[in-house]
Order: structure tokens, then C-alpha cells, then sequence
């Protein structure tokens, strides 16, 4: 196990699930979050707070009596957990049927580990790239196949230059600003995380209110392995300053929720993937290489068709979650009638 968890053994006279519900319930949840530790891109939680966590000294036969309860609605949250299918998975679905991809070539040219090309291939492009990433036979085929559907690229879609990163120090952050910092993190699940996002005080606000975002920019994380490619699109109106090692990227001519959807596929990932350079032992995605990569040439019918298709799917999905929240709150339920 990695740096970024924590192994607490449990003694014999508890049971072990009784004690991971009492843990995962929204009561005690809600209590270590409230203290939990951020930082500028991080957030956690502290080995000293979770050890001062309370719980009631109640009979083990208590205990084994509300997991016996739990235990039929855990069935029914893992049957409902077979059917989900993530958003990435319909986003690509839907990308790969109305394109005409073949995925299945794709993923078999990604497994080949050792291939052959000529020493002209290397400076056969505008970096003079010579890395094995960028010249393996699965890259090649995506580029390919999205040169020959498409002569457009990000560039010919921007309304204004893509922008960088305002960088920032512990000194100005301030609870009572009213401007908030989106770093990397705020965006790890593709979209803005209001709880993940620190105030910063309004005199820096105010220095740096040509990093802000407004409604419908798109935002692209743009250094480290694990955030690289995330992306995020603002539904809303927000006062947000934007953050170092993020893009913001304000596009026009083209359905910009078509545009997000795309920028999550598995084709443009793969594109960050093999254009990502390494700097300062870090990886880096630059705007002057995303302006290059390829957008597709749809007609704003078929983006929007798009769109329906896979705002569809991930509705249907929406439901299931909620459905499998619904089981999770009566194992709550359970758990805080057993230690009332």
C-alpha cells in the first residue's frame, strides 16, 4: 500500500465490518471532514484525528446483530453497482460508434511493447520527438485516423488565447475572501469541487482577475502523472481564480459541452498521453501543443445529437447511484440506531 493510506488493525472483540459502517457514516464522516488538512493541492486527513474518533462500547453480539440487518442491502448495492456503467466508459461508447472507430485495433496496437521505425520518423514532426510513446503504432493509428476524419484543430475553435495558471502562496489564502482557487485537485473528478477549493484573499483576487473563469470555459489540467488529463467544464457563475498547472481553454463554434465530452474521450487522452513532455521530473502538457491536436469536423446537429446521446446514458446512471445512495442510507440507519 502507498504512502497516501493508513492500515488500522482491529482487535478481536470488534467486528470488523460493524466497525468500517460506524467509520463510513455520514455523522462521523462529516466530523473528521470538518477537520480534515488542505493545502494548496492537497487534502487529508490526519493519523491524530481519526485515532480520536469515538465509538460506543456496545456488545459484540449488538454488533453482529446490525450487520445481519446490513447484510441483505449489501447484496442489493453490489446488484446495483454490476449495472453501473462509469461515465468514461459511455462517453467512449458514444465516440467510438459515431466515428467509426476501431477500438478493438486500437487496444491490441497499445499492448505492443517493442516495434520498429526509421530513423526519419523522429524529426518527422514539428518537436522532433523520439520518444517510444510517441511513435508506437497505437499513436500513430489515432493520429491517422483523426487527420483523415478531420483538417480542423483546437486552435481554429478558440475565441481567445488559451491561458495560464496564476500561482499562489499560503500567505493569500483567506477564509472571508470571495474569490476561490481552483488547483489540480479541484478538478480530479471533472468538474468543480466546491470543498476541495481554498478562498483566497481579495487584494490577490483583485491582482489577478484576468486568471478568473466564467460560465462554459473549459479547464485542462496540465501537469502531473496523476491529474494531467483531467478536464472540466463551468456550468456555472462562479468567482474562481484559476490555478497553476491549469489551462483555461474558451472555445466558440462548436457545442461546448460537445467539446468537454470530447476533451474526456479516450482519442484526446490518448493524445495528451503521447504529447505530454517531461520537465523539472514532473510531466507537462502545454498550450501551444494543445492548440495543435485534432477536433473533430461535426456539423453542431451531430455534436449536439452527441451530447443528448450521452447526457442520456449518464442520466440513466444518475438513477442507479441514487438508488444504491438509498440502500447506503438505510445501512446508516442501522448503524446509528445500533450506537444511539
Amino acid at each position: 500500500f502507498s504512502n497516501w493510506y493508513y492500515i488500522f488493525k482491529i482487535k478481536n472483540n470488534w467486528n470488523r465490518k460493524f466497525v468500517l459502517y460506524v467509520l463510513r457514516a455520514k455523522a462521523i464522516k462529516k466530523l473528521i471532514d470538518n477537520n480534515i488538512y488542505r493545502w494548496i493541492w492537497i487534502s487529508a486527513y490526519r493519523e491524530e484525528d481519526l485515532l480520536k474518533i469515538k465509538i460506543p462500547d456496545i456488545s459484540i453480539e449488538q454488533q453482529n446483530k446490525a450487520i445481519e440487518k446490513i447484510e441483505p442491502i449489501e447484496q442489493r448495492i453490489k446488484q446495483l453497482k454490476s449495472i453501473i456503467k462509469p461515465v468514461q466508459e459511455v462517453i467512449d461508447e458514444v465516440f467510438t460508434r459515431e466515428l467509426w472507430f476501431n477500438k478493438s485495433e486500437f487496444v491490441e496496437l497499445k499492448k505492443k511493447v517493442q516495434f520498429k521505425t526509421s530513423i526519419s520518423d523522429f524529426w518527422n514532426n514539428r518537436d522532433l520527438r523520439n520518444s517510444c510513446k510517441f511513435h508506437r503504432p497505437s499513436a500513430y493509428m489515432l493520429q491517422q485516423f483523426l487527420s483523415e476524419k478531420t483538417n480542423l484543430k483546437v486552435k481554429h475553435f478558440l475565441s481567445e488565447d488559451i491561458v495560464l495558471w496564476a500561482w499562489v502562496s499560503p500567505s493569500d489564502m483567506d477564509e472571508n475572501g470571495d474569490y476561490r482557487y481552483i488547483s489540480m485537485a479541484t478538478i480530479k473528478d471533472w468538474a468543480l469541487n466546491y470543498e476541495e477549493a481554498n478562498a483566497v484573499s481579495n487584494e490577490y483576487s483583485n491582482q489577478k482577475i484576468a486568471k478568473n473563469i466564467r460560465k462554459w470555459d473549459i479547464l485542462i489540467a496540465r501537469s502531473w502523472e496523476w491529474t494531467i488529463w483531467k478536464v472540466a467544464l463551468i456550468e456555472d457563475d462562479y468567482d474562481w481564480i484559476f490555478a497553476d498547472f491549469v489551462m483555461r481553454v474558451r472555445l466558440q463554434w462548436c457545442n461546448l459541452k460537445f467539446a468537454y465530452y470530447y476533451f474526456r474521450s479516450f482519442m484526446f487522452q490518448y493524445l495528451i498521453e503521447i504529447h505530454k513532455k517531461w520537465l523539472w521530473n514532473n510531466t507537462n502538457i502545454f498550450p501551444t501543443q494543445i492548440r495543435e491536436l485534432p477536433f473533430p469536423n461535426m456539423p453542431l446537429a451531430d455534436q449536439e445529437k452527441i451530447v443528448r446521446e450521452i447526457q442520456a446514458e449518464i442520466d440513466e446512471q444518475d438513477k442507479i447511484r441514487k438508488d444504491i445512495q438509498q440502500e447506503r442510507n438505510k445501512i446508516d440507519e442501522i448503524i446509528e440506531n445500533a450506537i444511539r
